[in-house]
């Protein structure tokens, strides 16, 4: 069994405090750079996936709620999927249009009702 140099240790752990405190300077200054909070940047929670552009569901949000503004009755997802293609906000064979409309009628953003078969959706006028 080894002996434990309890200098060594020491040295190790002011060494290891040294560089914890160069990287907090270097978050704190970073934080005036990209929006996101300096602490999610560095353990990488706030990163987007690879291929995909930041702002896309910002985008995809906003159109949403224009289309189904300037819409005269209630739309099927799929009539939201084919607009938000020709806009260029979406691809095709993107499922991002399905989740926003999920997430955004579980915030109450937007009213999902049922007709016939299909689920339609339309503004909440609530908010």
């Amino acid at each position: 069994m080894d002996l434990v140099n309890v200098k060594e240790i020491q040295k190790r752990i002011d060494s290891y405090k040294n560089e914890i405190a160069k990287l907090e300077q270097l978050l704190a200054m970073s934080a005036g750079f990209g929006g996101a909070p300096a602490r999610a940047k560095a353990t990488g929670a706030a990163k987007a996936p690879r291929g995909r552009k930041r702002g896309k569901r910002g985008a995809v949000t906003n159109s949403i709620i224009e289309i189904l503004a300037a819409a005269p009755k209630p739309m099927a997802a799929g009539e939201l999927r084919n607009q938000l293609i020709e806009k260029g906000v979406a691809k095709k064979g993107s499922t991002t249009v399905y989740a926003m409309l999920l997430q955004m009628s579980k915030k109450g953003v937007i009213k999902k009702a049922k007709s016939g078969k299909e689920t339609v959706y339309s503004v909440n006028s609530k908010k």
